[in-house]
């Protein structure tokens, strides 16, 4: 926090946000709660990395997709992105359908999964992160898909932008791809956070 204070101080003329990627897990919910209420947080993703014991977004770590029906990992993800907005506790949902980084599909729709879990996040009031990432992935994708953007709009949930980079060159790497999608559906602005409060940037801004 202090670092990132001071980074701020000696560099005004840039928008430096202080904010955290915090895994949901359920039963941890008190701990995350505590964690939060010590830091000045500029905003809060919640993500969803593992099932159970599964960390089904690393590479070494794909033989459960192709040894489970897809629908059913599917089914789990999303219900626990909706028990992640229930808790109240995150402000943004990170990088909504990682769980397709690897090409795995279901072979029927899910319409109905992404529907629940979106109603849970529009009532909670978090936005959606359009993450580039996908792209740089085998699903070839911008997280989140363009149907699941579509039933967000329907439901009135904002977004954000990401490129979820861990090196400088992924830095706001294929912004205008994701723009350009968000427009195609019919938003016109992004959410910018301080201090855990939000509010929209016109599009292109």
């Amino acid at each position: 926090n202090r670092v990132i204070r001071r980074v701020q101080e000696n560099r005004p003329k840039l928008s430096i946000k202080f904010g955290l990627e915090a895994d949901f897990h359920p039963g941890t919910e008190e701990f995350v709660r505590e964690f939060l209420g010590r830091h000045e947080f500029d905003y809060v993703i919640g993500s969803v990395h593992y099932l159970g014991d599964w960390g089904f977004d690393h590479p070494d770590h794909q033989e459960r997709f192709q040894k489970t029906d897809l629908y059913e990992i599917y089914r789990q993800y999303f219900d626990l992105v909706r028990r992640m907005a229930q808790t109240g506790l995150y402000d943004i949902v990170g990088h909504p359908d990682v769980i397709k980084k690897f090409g795995y599909r279901p072979d029927r729709a899910y319409d109905d999964l992404l529907r629940v879990a979106l109603e849970a996040v529009a009532k909670a009031g978090m936005a959606l992160d359009v993450n580039t990432s996908g792209l740089r992935y085998p699903c070839r994708e911008i997280y989140p898909s363009r149907r699941m953007l579509e039933i967000a709009r329907e439901l009135g949930i904002p977004v954000t932008l990401g490129s979820d980079a861990h090196r400088p060159e992924h830095v706001g790497a294929d912004f205008d791809k994701a723009v350009a999608l968000l427009k195609s559906i019919g938003y016109e602005s992004i959410q910018k956070y301080t201090g855990r409060r939000s509010e929209p940037v016109e599009l292109g801004k």
